[in-house]
């Protein structure tokens, strides 16, 4: 994610995805409600300092990009959370923040997360 060409960022944000444990939900009610088994969010939890760096490097990345499509398909890593981020890089999330808040339609994949998540 901090080196790699613009595709390989959109690569290693796909693979993200599958390389993290999955969240799992004991019935319907506990997956409307976001809470999850507590095995599966102690191995979520485990990887914290992982996610923690690779957040950081996905908003240095979405900041850097100028493609339209590759900051789209970063942007879902990126947190509208303020508080995710440590003191340094808040005002790179406001950056961020701004730029998708801007542009609703283009990041409405992330807002519609953002809703119904936070």
């Amino acid at each position: 994610m901090r080196t790699g060409s613009e595709a390989e960022k959109v690569g290693a944000n796909m693979a993200w995805y599958f390389a993290r444990p999955p969240i799992e939900y004991a019935e319907y009610a506990s997956w409307e409600e976001r809470i999850p088994t507590s095995e599966s969010k102690a191995a979520v939890e485990t990887l914290s300092d992982l996610r923690d760096c690779y957040r950081d490097a996905v908003l240095a990345a979405f900041l850097s990009c100028e493609d339209p499509g590759v900051r789209q398909d970063l942007s879902l890593w990126v947190s509208l959370d303020p508080s995710v981020y440590p003191d340094d890089l808040q005002i790179a999330q406001k950056r961020a923040k701004d730029i998708i808040l801007a542009d609703p339609e283009h990041y409405r994949r992330l807002l519609q997360r953002s809703v119904h998540h936070g």
